[in-house]
Order: structure tokens, then sequence, then C-alpha cells
């Protein structure tokens, strides 16, 4: 990418994210949905300028450890090996 957005169009990129996906909120994993995933932030990749989350687990054994996806992946459906078509992340507070 040569010419990255202007710092008002990402400040306006995250401001959309955070309508879909809010600081603060807890998420469920389609593999569990029992184990929640906080969202502790919206950031943007360096290298196209898009949306990321980052988002932290609350159970054991990995409470604490922070991941990052792009928003588009973390909001995206997942096609199970039986066809159904499920949620990847599922918003639960």
């Amino acid at each position: 990418m040569g010419e990255h957005a202007s710092a008002d169009m990402l400040r306006v990129r995250l401001n959309e994210a955070n309508k879909s996906a809010p600081i603060g909120s807890k998420w469920a994993h389609f593999k569990n949905p029992t184990h929640y995933y906080e969202i502790t932030d919206l950031v943007i990749t360096e290298d196209d300028d898009s949306v990321a989350v980052i988002y932290k687990s609350t159970f054991e054994p990995t409470e604490g450890i922070s991941f990052y996806r792009p928003i588009e992946s973390f909001l995206s459906k997942k096609t199970l090996e039986d066809g159904t078509e499920v949620d990847r992340f599922t918003r639960v507070e």
C-alpha cells in the first residue's frame, strides 16, 4: 500500500467498528460457547489500514492472554462440517 488513509478516516473506521464490536464487550467463540473473550481494543493494521480486534481470554488456562484478529474475520460466519453456518463469535455481554 502506498498512501495511508488520513487520521480522520482511520478514526471513522474505528468508530464504525466499535458499533459492531464494542470495546469492553464479551464474546463466545463457536468452538466453546461457555468460554468468553473480552474486546480490549480496536486497532488499525499498519500494512493496509484495516481494523482489527484485540481481545483477551477470560478463562483458564489462557486467562489474560490477548489475541489479534481482523474485524472481518472476528464478525464472520463459519461453516461447520455438517454444513451448518454459525457466527465465529457471538456477543454475550
